[in-house]
């Protein structure tokens, strides 16, 4: 799986999701002001188990993608996408797509700097391969600083994705909170013949 691939679809799906959840139907009328409850707030367990299900989702299709050793290489593709924006699911619940936006970057960032650590790390190999030499650090010389340089950077990545995704799952609960927060704030609303102040608390 390439990951300029990856983060291409990942950015896709970002913009589709986000755009989907953002449409709202044409109409005259001014919105009311107190919707119901069960219209208006968000949960925050169903926030949290949105981002688990879907993060869940994206490993899973991963670790099947590669027990099939290629032949499902698009199914792959769209794991690690959903792997890299399914973290911040609940916040796209919760309405908070700048977030999304942000954090699924980040997360495709940190993939793209474990690709280069990994071909960095990898290339000593090769060259002590090409060489006839021993490979990177049984002996101390061939290719060994390009080894732990790679390796090092590929460490970054990964600790970066890690951090990252359990951020998004662990704040996905106070998302919800904040949401059902800005509904209860203050609102000017315009009327027929001025505007009209409400408050939702």
């Amino acid at each position: 799986m390439r990951v300029s691939t990856i983060v291409v679809l990942a950015s896709l799906l970002v913009a589709v999701w986000c755009g989907a959840a953002r449409a709202q139907a044409p109409g005259e009328t001014v919105p009311d002001p107190f919707p119901t409850p069960a219209a208006a707030d968000k949960d925050g367990t169903t926030a949290t188990l949105t981002a688990l299900a879907a993060t869940g989702t994206g490993y899973a299709l991963v670790a099947l993608a590669s027990s099939h050793h290629g032949s499902l290489a698009a199914v792959g593709d769209l794991g690690a996408a959903l792997a890299i924006i399914g973290p911040s699911a609940g916040h796209l619940y919760a309405g908070e797509y700048a977030h999304v936006a942000a954090m699924s970057a980040l997360r495709s960032l940190a993939l793209t700097v474990i690709a280069v650590g990994a071909i960095d790390a990898f290339s000593g190999d090769l060259e002590c391969a090409d060489a006839g030499a021993p490979a990177p650090g049984e002996d101390g010389s061939c290719g060994a600083n390009n080894s732990n340089h790679g390796t090092a950077i590929a460490l970054v990545g990964v600790s970066g994705f890690v951090v990252a995704t359990a951020y998004d799952l662990w704040d996905a609960h106070r998302a919800a909170e904040r949401s059902n927060a800005k509904r209860g704030s203050i609102a000017v609303l315009p009327t027929g013949t001025g505007f009209a102040v409400a408050g939702r608390f």
